[in-house]
């Protein structure tokens, strides 16, 4: 009984402190949530590219990023974006609850007046005491806001892939793993920090140890509490979802009584209808939760017979109204006249998708199925259904083009010799099947012009050039091959080296040039040689995808072998699927469509 007591209890309070301006609060909401997706995200991408610009390159890769680092411009734009994001945060989280005081006290607010009530809070803060607030907003974005922490972790991304590469990968998944955790701890700890703040007029570093005090012995308590509250809101859309679900059934068979509904509810319609409430939800799904956040501090204030100090008033002056406003305004009219183009295209590329055909292209030929850059791959490949395949070329000392992905022949043959101290004549009848089963035990190293014979008019090529710095002349080996088959239009020339892209569009202007990079992050569109980009999937953003189709270029992605990593960049309209799995991304493409299209957009 004690606990339908608490539970009741918590509910009115709630309801109290949002009654009278739901209007209002559902209003900056929305205003406040497109605010984040058309303005803050997109001027966070420009300042992301402004590292490079600052250091003089124009894309960031796994060779120049120490350089970087080593920037202390660098770290001061890293500095810049940190504060516009958490100002940006700090402005609706402050806002908001300080708007529910007021609304629990009585008083009709506007959600300018919410608004105003955030610039004026965030003006008055001061860094001594309040400095882990910045922490606190970013801990509460994931909870509040889930699209805004989704393109933020693009962002990040890029930093985790670089620290990645210095203290290797595992060690970064668990160190992420643990700042998720403490973070979480320190979330529950620090929940009431906000409504003291407001409450009792003091700094972060005051409220948060009365918070730690108060939820020393609830912690689980909260934690359970709050995943009660993402069933119920999970319940909630569900229900919303079957009762509009329910109107559009029983409205069509009042016009047509003989319709058949089951053809009309389709799997599709489900997902948008579904897609459509969890996002007009989300606009005031924090508002709902800092309510409860606040009632739940009242509430155990009355427990514990605490006193609850009056909110003192936060006087605004009409000078200081109109200085903030016309600031307001104008750096919104300014982010939006840079940024708001590009998010108007990547919504139209997403729901009306872009009419270019996206490549299953087979990694190394088909790896997945066959030794890789042997002839039987890429039987595989084209029995898979693959369009194209990607495969990786050297030359040897006496200057045949071969296929081959490592510089040495120890991994796929067995033999320690680097390639390019290797005559043709010396590896041509060595096992390079062998690796991979028992079953392709005796496959040879197949020359390039062989493989091009074998898939002519039946798969487009991805030939990448790794450049071993002993293959002088490999560029323009590689063009007569191409040529001598009459492949030009067939395939495009790849590689991680530029100065190899700038010599074959100096050799020949018309053949399709694409650079490989791990970090998709730079003045990509800049590089003049490069009519595409082959980037690893960590990187691939909905952001980066309609900067490059914007410029012209076109977007590879790797290496990307899982379902969802499959769909989640079909969704983004990439250009080609480098993947060892091409059956598995055919039927994905094949069972692309217009909802999954409308998710991307809205989440």
């Amino acid at each position: 009984m004690m606990k339908e007591n608490t539970a009741g209890r918590l509910i009115r309070r709630t309801l109290h402190a949002l009654r009278g301006n739901w209007g209002a609060f559902f209003r900056f909401g929305i205003a406040w949530k497109l605010g984040s997706y058309f303005l803050l995200i997109p001027l966070l991408g420009r300042m992301a590219n402004l590292v490079t610009r600052i250091n003089l390159i124009q894309y960031l890769n796994d060779a120049n990023y120490r350089r970087v680092l080593r920037n202390p411009l660098s770290w001061l734009l890293l500095l810049a974006m940190w504060a516009v994001y958490t100002l940006y945060s700090l402005v609706e989280l402050l806002g908001t609850c300080a708007a529910l005081v007021r609304s629990d006290a009585g008083e009709r607010l506007t959600a300018r007046d919410i608004f105003q009530e955030g610039v004026n809070r965030v003006l008055r803060l001061r860094p001594k005491g309040n400095l882990l607030l910045t922490v606190f907003a970013v801990l509460m974005t994931p909870v509040t806001s889930i699209h805004i922490a989704v393109s933020v972790t693009e962002l990040v991304a890029v930093a985790a892939r670089l620290l990645g590469t210095l203290i290797g990968m595992k060690a970064v998944n668990a160190l992420f793993a643990l700042f998720a955790f403490l973070g979480c701890c320190l979330l529950f700890r620090w929940i009431w920090a906000i409504p003291i703040m407001i409450l009792e007029n003091t700094d972060f570093a005051r409220a948060r140890a009365k918070s730690m005090r108060l939820t020393c012995r609830g912690v689980f308590r909260s934690m359970l509490s709050a995943a009660g509250y993402a069933i119920l809101s999970a319940l909630a859309a569900a229900f919303i979802v079957g009762l509009i679900l329910l109107g559009v059934r029983y409205g069509f068979l009042w016009l047509e009584p003989r319709a058949d509904t089951a053809r009309l509810i389709t799997g599709q319609m489900i997902t948008i209808t579904a897609t459509c409430v969890s996002y007009v939800l989300s606009w005031c799904v924090s508002t709902v939760l800092y309510a409860r956040i606040y009632a739940g501090y009242l509430d155990t204030c009355a427990r514990r017979g605490d006193a609850v100090p009056a909110c003192p008033p936060v006087r605004i002056s009409r000078r200081r109204r109109r200085i903030t406003g016309c600031a307001a305004f104008a750096l919104a009219l300014a982010v939006a006249f840079f940024c708001v183009p590009g998010r108007y295209q990547q919504i139209k590329g997403a729901l009306v998708g872009t009419g270019r055909p996206i490549m299953v292209m087979a990694h190394r030929g088909g790896a997945a199925d066959a030794p890789e850059n042997t002839l039987p791959a890429f039987e595989a490949a084209i029995e898979n259904g693959a369009d194209s395949a990607e495969l990786d070329v050297q030359m040897t000392r006496d200057g045949v083009i071969v296929l081959l992905h490592d510089p040495t022949l120890t991994r796929t043959a067995g033999v320690k010799a680097n390639i390019w101290d290797l005559d043709y004549a010396d590896i041509r009848e060595l096992d390079f099947g062998s690796f991979f089963s028992p079953r392709f035990a005796g496959t040879r190293i197949p020359t390039l012009d062989e493989v091009m014979k074998l898939t002519k008019d039946k798969l487009y090529l991805n030939i990448e050039i790794k450049r071993t710095g002993h293959d002088e002349g490999i560029v323009e080996k590689v063009l007569e091959i191409i040529a001598a088959n009459e492949y030009q239009d067939m395939c495009d020339i790849t590689s991680m080296d530029y100065q190899t892209l700038i010599r074959v569009r100096e050799l020949n202007p018309d053949i399709y040039t694409v650079y490989t990079t791990t970090v998709g992050r730079g003045a990509l569109a800049e590089m003049e040689c490069a009519s595409a980009f082959s980037i690893e999937r960590t990187f691939v953003s909905a952001g980066l995808v309609q900067y490059l189709h914007g410029a012209g270029k076109g977007i590879y992605v790797w290496t990307v072998n899982s379902r969802d990593d499959i769909s989640s960049m079909i969704d983004l309209n990439v250009d080609a699927l480098i993947t060892d799995r091409p059956a598995l991304a055919r039927r994905c493409l094949d069972g692309n469509s217009f909802a999954s299209r409308l998710r991307r957009v809205m989440f």
